[in-house]
């Protein structure tokens, strides 16, 4: 179960490529003019989604843009 767990954490933190990427598939670096959210925004985005308040005021106070529109 742990060697599971441990492989999700480390391909959920591969996506982030260090910062440089988004955890969004879709996500176009080249792109001209787009915003990219940084990591709190993005996973207060899904704490939201998953309705899950604990992880929303962890993330809000880490710094994540309430504001930011995806």
């Amino acid at each position: 179960m742990r060697k599971r767990q441990k492989a999700k954490q480390d391909a959920y933190e591969a996506q982030w490529n260090n910062g440089m990427g988004s955890h969004h598939s879709d996500y176009d670096p080249t792109a001209v003019g787009g915003v990219k959210a940084t990591r709190q925004t993005e996973e207060l985005y899904n704490a939201i989604l998953k309705n899950d308040l604990e992880l929303v005021y962890q993330k809000i106070e880490e710094g994540a843009d309430v504001n930011f529109v995806f």
